[in-house]
């Protein structure tokens, strides 16, 4: 997929289609850059991380696959781009459809080159990439226990930029929908923030829990706003109905999104 500044006008966001194939695969057709709005890539991965067994996609299980053998390492220097990078792979596929594949650089930085009280950042996309930077040294523990809280930021900024890449932000409208859908951590991210959290041990089938930091979004949300995310969350169900699997010999027709 080729990056592209964003539009200067767009009448209308781009409509997404599901297709699930004989295989066991999901595609997601129309999937465009700077070409939908918050929500669409909100319920967008909350119908896909709530997928379980032997509903997962197959790039779900090749990435849960991946996820358990970089688990079987005995490593002490977690810190390592290489090592990141491995479970950033990984975690594209099982929670963000391999939408963030080449379009993102992700590495540590020292404690000095990061503001104070950020253990993580995504920059917005510069010459068609993001840069995840994740802050060395901001976790405390044995390996294992830094790992897992590095892999919980490294989980909260691919969501950022999976919304930076994708949500559209042409003209004055479209941005100001973007500030209050997305912004730092608006309506659009925490919910989906919050279907990603309560998927990992569901999914990853071990006692792990990434916090994204998105507990319960109505803590830091207006109420009107939560009233108004209802019929988000109607559609969600209904999405996710619609791209069960059915007939594994034939493959589905397309679902809009």
């Amino acid at each position: 997929m080729v990056a592209r500044p964003p539009p200067k006008h767009k009448k209308h966001y781009v409509e997404i289609t599901t297709q699930f194939h004989a295989d066991g695969s999901l595609t997601f057709l129309n999937l465009t850059i700077y070409g939908h709005s918050a929500e669409q890539m909100s319920t967008l991965i909350q119908s896909y991380v709530r997928r379980r067994g032997s509903n997962l996609t197959l790039q779900q299980q090749q990435g849960l696959g991946q996820f358990k053998e970089l688990e079987k390492l005995q490593t002490q220097l977690v810190e390592s781009n290489e090592l990141i990078l491995k479970y950033f792979n990984a975690f594209n596929d099982i929670f963000f459809f391999g939408c963030l594949k080449s379009l993102c650089k992700v590495q540590f930085y020292p404690q000095e080159a990061m503001r104070p009280g950020l253990r993580g950042q995504c920059t917005y996309p510069q010459n068609g990439t993001c840069l995840i930077r994740i802050k060395s040294g901001s976790r405390k523990g044995p390996p294992k226990t830094r790992l897992t809280g590095y892999l919980s930021t490294l989980v909260h900024e691919m969501l950022h930029a999976v919304f930076h890449t994708y949500v559209c932000r042409c003209g004055h409208v479209c941005k100001n929908r973007y500030a209050e859908s997305v912004g730092g951590h608006g309506i659009a991210w925490q919910w989906a923030a919050l279907a990603i959290q309560e998927s990992t041990m569901a999914i990853l089938g071990i006692e792990k829990d990434y916090n994204l930091g998105r507990r319960c979004p109505s803590e830091d949300l207006e109420v009107d706003a939560l009233n108004d995310w209802g019929a988000l969350q109607a559609e969600v169900d209904a999405i996710q109905r619609s791209i069960s699997p059915r007939t594994p010999d034939l493959p589905q027709k397309p679902t809009r999104l």
